[in-house]
């Protein structure tokens, strides 16, 4: 008869809830998920990939910057 060897993995709901309670976790992302769960879906999901697209902007300026120092 074989063991079962599997390690039992955090569901999405209690490694979101471990990332809400946690004091490394800031709180502005704290309070983007928060906010956005109770969104509609689709709309949290086309504001994040804005957010992404523009903060992706902002680093590639900023580290051309630095290395054009």
């Amino acid at each position: 008869m074989q063991k079962n060897t599997a390690v039992a993995r955090p569901t999405f709901w209690n490694t979101l809830g471990e990332l809400l309670a946690d004091p490394a976790t800031s709180d502005w992302l704290k309070n983007a998920i928060t906010t956005a769960r109770k969104r509609d879906v689709v709309d949290a999901l086309n504001d994040a990939e804005i957010l992404v697209e523009i903060l992706t902007i902002d680093y590639e300026l900023a580290s051309n910057t630095l290395k054009n120092r």
